[in-house]
């Protein structure tokens, strides 16, 4: 069909003195535009009609855009009022659900250590955090990987309690928490370093952080060694939530690896 293009006049019909006789071409045109448009409805290249509803009727959706709007594609190009009721109740179960959110990732290259301080904290957005370590090695032979808390932005660090899973521990000690559990890495080019998840519950509160820590280290012999346990993060006598970890080995640098902090959002 051919839509109307071109512009109406109203110079006969704006003014009370206009004539309705010189008036008439001009209503005749715009009655002929309305029963254009009119029959346009529902037919190619017109315009698409609604149903008792209030919506498009399915047959009046391209082929292309019904199977976009069956399996939830294309939605930028095109949205059925049912996908668009879909998406925002989706969008709000997602709102209501919390979940993992990457934060930042840090990576080693021969670095003295890795550090995440308060900026990378949020203690409006999030209570706890888990910590993906990955294939942590370090620049010379025979070194653990160690944590450092802080409650001071790493001025001083807290005290700390770690156990092996299965056992107690009531001692408080000095920080470091080692993250290799009491067990040596090579720093040979076949080593695997270290790998795994710290994750820290309570970093805001003011009370003891708890971390509960599981990691894997594959050495260049093919010997296996597996961390799984879990350390307590404050000094037994102050009350004050973390701000600050770091990462470093026990002695030089770390040769490569990285550490991603996510954030469990409130």
């Amino acid at each position: 069909m051919s839509w109307p293009t071109d512009d109406l006049s109203t110079g006969d019909l704006d003014a009370a003195t206009d004539s309705p006789a010189s008036a008439r071409t001009t209503l005749k045109k715009a009655v002929d535009y309305l029963k254009t448009i009119i029959a346009a409805r529902g037919i190619a290249n017109g315009i698409a009609s609604l149903d008792g509803n209030t919506k498009v009727p399915y047959a009046q959706i391209p082929a292309s855009d019904q199977s976009a709007a069956q399996t939830g594609t294309n939605n930028d190009t095109f949205m059925t009022p049912l996908r668009t009721k879909e998406a925002i109740e989706a969008k709000a179960v997602l709102d209501s659900v919390s979940a993992w959110e990457k934060i930042v990732t840090k990576t080693a290259n021969n670095s003295g250590s890795l550090e995440f301080s308060g900026t990378n904290f949020n203690a409006t957005k999030y209570d706890d955090y888990k910590l993906i370590l990955r294939n942590l090695r370090p620049a010379q032979d025979s070194k653990r990987l160690h944590m450092y808390p802080s409650d001071d932005g790493g001025s001083s660090y807290t005290r700390v309690k770690a156990v092996d899973e299965g056992g107690t521990d009531t001692s408080w000690g000095a920080a470091p928490v080692d993250l290799s559990s009491g067990q040596d890495m090579g720093n040979s080019a076949d080593e695997h370093g270290w790998s795994g998840e710290v994750t820290i519950y309570n970093f805001h509160a003011d009370e003891t952080a708890l971390a509960k820590i599981t990691g894997l280290q594959l050495g260049a012999s093919g010997a296996l060694r597996v961390r799984d346990s879990g350390a307590a993060l404050q000094r037994p006598s102050v009350d004050g939530p973390l701000n600050y970890l770091k990462f470093q080995m026990s002695g030089g640098n770390i040769q490569s690896g990285s550490i991603t902090l996510l954030g469990l959002r409130k």
